[in-house]
This record gives C-alpha cells, sequence and structure tokens, in this order.
C-alpha cells in the first residue's frame, strides 16, 4: 500500500476513533475506566508499541503498577485501550517501545499522567528519527494533560553567585532572599496557568495540581538552600525559611496524599527542622520516623510515613548519630521501626501492604527472587543456577555515576580479593533499555573488564527483567545484593551492603557469608 493512501486511512481511523471517544466519554451514570485511543505516526508501523502501565488510586502510587502491558498498534499504526476503573485518581505511565530508543518522557522513559473514569483521550504520537517524540492529546478529559504539560514546562529563573556570597552572612541573606523570591515567582505563574485551566478541570484535578505546585517548588527550594547553608552552619537563615517562607496548602488529607510532590517536600522539610533544631547536618531514620508519627492521625501521615521508610534515599543510617534504639545495628533498628510503624501507626490498608511487602521481599534471610536474564550471547542465566556459590549482585543503569564508581572498585579491590575462589560469584545486572548500547557499554566503556571478572546479564527491555526490577521496586542505582548458599538475601542496599561501606567491609561481608553457610 503506498504512503498516501496510508495517511488516509490514518485520517479515517483517527477520526472514527475521535468520534467513538467522544461518544464513550458522554455516557452519564456509570464509571468507566479511562479509554485511550490513537496513532502512532512515523517510526516502523506495525512494531512500535506502548508499554502501559496504571495506577489505580494515587494514595498507594509508589511507581509500580496495579496494571502493566503492552499495546501493539494494527499495520497502520492505530492503537486502543481501556484501563479499569480508578479508585478516586489514577495515573498512567506510557513509555513508547520498539524499532527507536525514543521515550515519551524523561523519568525512565516513561510519561506519567494522571487519569479520571470516564475520560475518553486520543493521544496522536509522530515519531521523528532526528528529534525525538512529539505527543498531542484530544478528547474528554485531555484539558488536564495540556494544562500539566505547560504548568510545568515553566523555567526556573537563573541567579548565580560567585562563591564567597556563601561565606559571609550578610550576603548570604541577600542569596537566600533572591532564592526565595525566585521560588515564589514560579509558584505564582504557575498557578496562573492552573487558574487559566481551572474551568476545564474537575475540582480534585485542580486541587492535586494545586497541591502538586507547592510541592515541587518548595521542594527544590530546600534542596537548593541545602547546598549552601548547612555546612556553613547558617542555621538562623534556614531558620528563618522554615518558619516564614516554606508554606503548607490547606486541602483535603487524600488530595495531600495523593500528591508524592508535597510528600517528599513535607518530609524535606521535616528533616530540614530536625537538622535546623538540632544544628547538625546529620540525622538517622529513627530522627525522622519519630517526628512524622507525631503527625495527625490520617491518611496523609499514613503515606509521609510508608513514603519515608520505603525509600532508600531518605535511609540514612550510617551517619554519625546513634540510633535512638540503643545497642543495635542500623539494620536491626530499621526493621523494628518498620514493625512499630506496620502494626501501631499505618492504618490505611494499602499502605500497609505497601510496607509490608517491599520491606519482606528485602529482608535478611529471605529467599531471592529466581530471576532468569539473558547474558551477551542470549543464553538465559538463573540466579538458583548459582546454588551452592556466595554472589554478589551490581544492578546498574546508564548515566549513573555511583555506579561507574562502585564499578571500578569491583574491578580494583573486591573482584581480585576473591580470584581463584570457586565459591563466589559476582553478576552485574544492567537496566540499559537497548541491548545493543549495553553491549557497547560493556565492550567499550570502563566496564569492559567486566566481561571477564562478572556474569555480565541484562534486564533493561525483557520481560524477565521487568520481574526482577519490579518485585524489588528497583529506582535507585546501583542497587546491590548478596546472596548466601542457600539463595536467601544475606544483606541488599536496604540494609548494610551501601556504597558508603568501604572495600573492606564489603569483602569482610563476603567472607562471613562463606563461612556461615560453611
Amino acid at each position: 500500500m503506498g504512503t498516501f493512501k496510508i495517511i488516509i486511512m490514518c485520517m479515517v481511523l483517527g477520526s472514527s476513533m475521535r468520534l467513538e471517544a467522544q461518544q464513550a466519554g458522554n455516557e452519564t451514570g456509570r464509571n468507566h475506566g479511562a479509554l485511550f485511543s490513537g496513532v502512532i505516526k512515523g517510526g516502523e508501523l506495525g512494531k512500535d508499541s506502548l508499554n502501559v502501565r496504571y495506577v489505580n488510586n494515587l494514595i498507594v502510587d509508589f511507581r509500580h503498577s496495579n496494571e502493566e502491558f503492552y499495546v501493539q498498534p494494527d499495520e497502520y499504526g492505530v492503537f486502543s485501550f481501556r484501563l479499569s476503573p480508578a479508585n478516586g485518581l489514577g495515573k498512567v505511565y506510557l513509555r513508547l517501545a520498539g524499532s527507536h530508543s525514543t521515550y515519551l518522557g524523561p523519568s525512565g522513559g516513561y510519561l506519567s499522567y494522571y487519569v479520571e473514569n470516564n475520560d475518553s483521550i486520543f493521544l496522536e504520537i509522530t515519531i521523528h528519527k532526528e528529534r525525538g517524540v512529539n505527543h498531542f492529546f484530544s478528547g474528554k478529559g485531555a484539558d488536564k494533560y495540556v494544562a500539566i504539560q505547560n504548568i510545568f514546562s515553566v523555567p526556573f529563573v537563573r541567579d548565580d553567585f560567585p562563591k564567597h556570597y556563601y561565606e559571609d552572612v550578610e550576603k548570604s541573606k541577600v542569596h537566600i532572599g533572591k532564592l526565595i523570591k525566585r521560588c515564589e515567582l514560579k509558584i505564582n505563574i504557575m498557578k496562573n496557568i492552573l487558574d487559566y485551566f481551572k474551568e476545564r478541570l474537575s475540582l480534585n484535578i485542580y486541587t492535586l495540581l494545586e497541591v502538586d505546585i507547592i510541592g515541587k517548588e518548595y521542594k527544590n527550594l530546600i534542596a537548593n538552600i541545602s547546598s549552601y547553608y548547612y555546612w556553613n552552619h547558617r542555621y538562623e537563615l534556614l531558620n528563618e525559611v522554615l518558619f516564614n517562607h516554606l508554606k503548607e496548602a490547606e486541602s483535603p488529607e487524600n488530595i495531600l496524599a495523593s500528591s508524592n510532590h508535597y510528600i517528599r517536600y513535607i518530609i524535606q522539610k521535616t528533616i530540614l527542622g530536625f537538622r535546623i533544631k538540632n544544628h547538625c547536618s546529620d540525622y538517622n531514620t529513627s530522627n525522622i520516623y519519630n517526628l512524622l508519627q507525631a503527625k495527625p492521625n490520617d491518611i496523609f501521615r499514613d503515606k509521609l510515613i510508608t513514603r519515608y521508610l520505603y525509600s532508600q534515599q531518605y535511609r540514612l543510617l550510617e551517619h554519625s548519630n546513634p540510633t535512638n534504639i540503643e545497642q543495635q545495628s542500623p539494620e536491626q533498628a530499621y526493621e523494628v521501626i518498620v514493625r512499630d510503624a506496620f502494626q501501631n501507626q499505618v492504618q490505611h490498608l494499602g499502605l500497609k501492604e505497601i510496607l509490608a511487602s517491599n520491606y519482606k521481599r528485602y529482608m535478611i534471610g529471605t529467599n531471592s527472587y529466581n530471576f532468569e536474564l539473558p547474558d551477551i550471547k542470549s543464553n538465559l542465566v538463573k540466579l538458583s543456577d548459582f546454588k551452592g556459590k556466595v554472589v554478589l549482585i551490581d544492578v546498574y543503569a546508564p548515566g549513573c555515576t555511583g555506579c561507574v564508581k562502585f564499578a571500578k572498585r569491583l574491578k580494583e579491590t573486591i573482584i581480585p580479593e576473591f580470584e581463584g575462589n570457586s565459591e563466589v560469584e559476582f553478576v552485574a545486572i544492567s537496566c540499559f533499555p537497548e541491548k545493543e548500547k549495553w553491549i557497547h557499554d560493556l565492550e567499550e566503556s570502563d566496564r569492559n573488564a567486566s566481561l571477564e571478572h562478572q556474569v555480565c546479564l541484562w534486564a533493561g527491555g525483557s520481560p524477565n527483567g521487568k520481574l526482577f526490577t519490579e518485585y524489588y521496586q528497583i529506582r535507585l542505582f546501583p542497587t546491590l545484593f548478596l546472596i548466601d548458599k542457600a539463595g536467601k538475601i544475606y544483606n541488599s542496599s536496604n540494609d548494610g551492603l551501601t556504597l558508603s561501606r568501604s572495600d573492606e567491609d564489603i569483602i569482610n561481608m563476603i567472607y562471613k557469608a562463606l563461612g556461615e553457610n560453611n
């Protein structure tokens, strides 16, 4: 079929699907899951597909989905799918997979948007070989997508200062004043854009986006001032920001709990308050957990506690401050805290399930996930193939500086220590999205030594790889696992096996695992 006929067919089918979407959206009295239909233009027709991940309740949105599937368009690039009904507000993550290494969004390749029941969205995706991907939304419910794109594309005002500004108290006051003014200016612009779309948005979406704006920008403000002032002991300046400028939203608790931007902001604000009050930069899990559980007992507090304990990035257990639970290792202290949160604090059933399942999957002594992943020659390798050996697993991703540094430590110090030891195996699992780029990275980059010293596996594009990374909810890299001879988790990044450990500590941990399994 000629190109002209294909274009005409796409136009006809697209018009037909827009009409179908409109008719479906006009049904009243029933709650249907959101309907997505559309067309993919460019690329290789019939080969490009959509990877869809869907969370049907924003309260329990931790980037793992209730549903995940691939939608394969027909030979003309036309596709259609319907989500299950949302429990309140939901969120859909879309990723383009197929013949081109182009994605719909910056975060892991996923484009994320809120969804409401009875939405009927027509999505037009155009693939440009040189310029990436364009996407256009229309239909019932599409206004919120347009609003989100406009609101969160507002740039921040750049206003750099020479280093000496941070060393002088008066100049620091000027600088921090400009940071606050820049933040508040951006918030006002974003709110004005939101108000422009107000009449076309549901009250829940309007309120949620308003909370998102506050959370996102004040979280960024905390990050900016943290860079300059903690280490210079400008606590009086930080205290002024904390009490006079870091505002909180006055919205229903279910909306506050639905905004991950706002949840992260309140956690960071709590950490900032602890550091100011104690005039220190260090804290541990129990310090912040105690402050969060003291907040009013509602679903928002449940989400704060769950997010805090769930996220590795907040688990700074190895700073100089001792834990509040005496005579216990950081791992044991964390276990006590999570058990208390599950049994006595968090009441929301969905959040309790997330807290328990995420913790139990990483728990020392738990059977590890028996992945089945391809190696560089496309041979499938299972974790159970290494039964009887101690296995150090390094899960890494492209563009990760910490991953490269740890790979160098492995190559230069840790792996040579166990050279010739048949009871120890080192496995490197790559989350590169394309197999060709993974292989090129192994052969040409600083990781080329991995081929000689490690079993190199690919999780980036295989279904089994997704099952592995989703099982452990791997979001930060590198993520490390030490597996004992029986195939159980001996340690991991969720416990003591972190990048802050010295090479000697990790080597001793491996020797200990070897000894305890003899």
